[in-house]
């Protein structure tokens, strides 16, 4: 077999490889409900487009003593279910039957031998395989009318990898290799794809390897449920001789902390990262595709080049290990200096505190949580900077939290300079305004808020799900004692942000009714969140005239403002501008 790592096959394609199943792996054992996937998704891209492959999944495979056939070190599950769906089929599409033939070997197995060849259940086979094969046949029979031109698209088409162990490793070794890569009965991710792209440019396997490895575990741990285990200091060794780092989570295993970022999207921001320092003037676009307002599954592989985009770049053995080294040492900034979700969907720092010297940790903190909350889709262009900076200016140790907020904080005042202020009116105005506004009235909490609402603010926690809303409602479906004049509903002295559950049952609902929800909140008699703390602040306010609204509008406005350094002189006057003369 050639270079394997660069080679999709089907079962059209795969020509003379055969596969032997070691005793060491369990039986076969899939549920029904992942054979009824497998086949879904396969009908499903039949359908949809019967030009394309389907991708099943990667076999991982080390040779056997006489390379007669490979070892499946990881993935039989998949490719007997292929060859199980392979026999039901052949009888729509003879050509099956070369693929067929002697294609797996179940080593010490020979019922469940015996009943692969001539599916005989007199030869008391392993149950699931019997299972499985009338699983494929009701719903082949129940679901599809054209037989023949299904299983001659499955055959050119349900496509996997294979992937081989350098031969000299041994059976621990095989079984580290490679770490779960994609859900049984799924589609291939895409970064399972593009990380066997990348891995078969590196033509020296111990490197392969270690780049593997490092993916994967970066993969699991750089954006999910634990801490990493590993550091820029361990070998290929020490990494395939801790177990830790490759069990799988217990079923009942709390989850601590999830990503702020997908594993694409943290790629997608460190392939941004590696152009830049290959000074290479090539954008990576984090956008939704404008086609579909959707995030297409093969965005990530168009970004690295293995797509329909064209960029002036070629991945070689040195720049596939350049780019491992800069995720690595991405990932390790992410995990010690950049916020996770908790399992109450608060912000915090997940690792040792000790990493930080200084004061300003709650700060640091929730301003993270800021700039994540204020992000555009799939933009984490602030990460981009961060990680940056992180890497030029520490050792990964310890950073004081003063120079880091600060340094946020002037790379979020500088894209204000780009930000939409030209309209602070109720159809035009940025959601960023509000979020930031809130920011800042947290940051001075003690200044602007006493007793029970001081008690709201300390706890206070930015949320992406917010809408705009007015608190006097322009139409209001209740009878109200307030009169704003028609100039100032839509100024955002009139405005708060709030979740949209809130919106959907206080929408348009007379100042009254909502002041007495959010009172009722303040003073403990409901339970809930407040949803944002320039609404607190509006709120202070048992009735809601224009004057109220003014005196209300010009504190929100100076907070704003204020919040600006004097450097930033002109972005501050535009900003005067701009909200004071709505209420002119």
């Amino acid at each position: 077999m050639k270079n394997s790592n660069s080679t999709t096959y089907t079962p059209a394609t795969i020509n003379s490889i055969k596969f032997r199943i070691p005793l060491y792996q369990r039986p076969y054992a899939w549920e029904v409900l992942q054979i009824e996937q497998l086949l879904k998704d396969l009908f499903t891209q039949f359908n949809n487009d019967n030009t394309q492959k389907y991708f099943v999944g990667i076999l991982n495979v080390g040779r056997t003593e006489n390379n007669e056939f490979f070892d499946l070190i990881d993935g039989q599950q998949r490719i007997t279910t292929l060859y199980l769906i392979g026999k039901v089929l052949s009888k729509y599409f003879d050509k099956w039957n070369e693929f067929l033939s002697h294609r797996l070997d179940l080593y010490g197995r020979k019922e469940d031998q015996g009943y692969l060849e001539k599916l005989d259940i007199s030869l008391n086979p392993n149950p699931k395989m019997v299972e499985a094969i009338g699983v494929i046949e009701k719903f082949i029979e129940l679901n599809v009318t054209e037989k023949a031109l299904l299983a001659k698209y499955v055959y050119e088409n349900a496509a996997f990898f294979i992937s081989e162990v350098p031969a000299h490793y041994s059976l621990i070794e095989k079984n580290l290799q490679f770490v779960r890569m994609n859900n049984r009965g799924k589609q291939l991710e895409s970064h399972d794809v593009l990380k066997i792209k990348l891995a078969s440019e590196i033509t020296d396997a111990i490197k392969r390897t270690e780049f593997l490895t490092t993916w994967n575990t970066i993969s699991q741990l750089g954006c999910g449920n634990a801490s990493s285990n590993i550091s820029e200091e361990k070998s290929l060794q020490d990494i395939l001789e801790d177990n830790s780092i490759f069990k799988e989570p217990e079923k009942d295993t709390e989850i601590f902390y999830q990503s702020i970022v997908t594993f694409p999207e943290f790629l997608l921001i460190a392939l941004a990262r590696f152009f830049k320092r290959e000074n290479l003037s090539i954008v990576v676009s984090h956008q939704k595709d404008k086609k579909d307002d959707a995030y297409r599954k093969d965005r990530l592989l168009e970004e690295f080049g293995f797509g329909e985009k064209k960029i002036e770049f070629k991945w070689t053995e040195e720049n596939t290990l350049k780019f491992i080294k800069t995720l690595h040492t991405q990932f390790n900034s992410f995990d010690k200096y950049i916020i996770k979700r908790d399992k109450e969907e608060k912000y915090k720092f997940s690792g040792d505190k000790e990493k930080f010297i200084g004061s300003f940790l709650a700060e640091l903190q929730v301003f993270q949580s800021f700039l994540y909350v204020t992000r555009e889709p799939y933009q984490n262009n602030w990460l981009i900077d961060t990680f940056d900076f992180l890497e030029e200016t520490i050792n990964l140790e310890k950073i004081e939290t003063l120079y880091f907020l600060n340094f946020l904080k002037k790379l979020d005042n500088d894209r204000c300079k780009t930000r939409n202020s030209a309209s602070f009116s109720y159809l035009n105005i940025d959601r960023y305004w509000f979020w930031r506004l809130d920011y800042y009235l947290w940051e001075n909490r003690n200044a602007y808020f006493t007793g029970r609402s001081l008690e709201i603010a300390n706890k206070y926690v930015f949320r992406v799900n917010r809408s705009v809303e007015h608190v006097a409602p322009q139409t209001p479906k209740s009878k109200s004692n307030i009169n704003i004049n028609k100039a100032l509903i839509d100024s955002f002295g009139n405005l708060a942000m709030i979740s949209s559950g809130q919106n959907s049952s206080l929408q348009n609902e007379a100042f009254e009714q909502k002041w007495a929800h959010v009172m009722s909140f303040i003073n403990g008699s409901i339970s809930g969140s407040i949803e944002s703390l320039k609404m607190l602040k509006m709120y202070e306010f048992e009735n809601w005239n224009d004057e109220n609204l003014k005196i209300h509008n010009d504190i929100m406005i100076n907070v704003l403002i204020d919040s600006f350094p004097d450097i930033y002189l002109e972005l501050k006057d535009n900003l005067k501008t701009q909200l004071f003369k709505n209420e002119n």
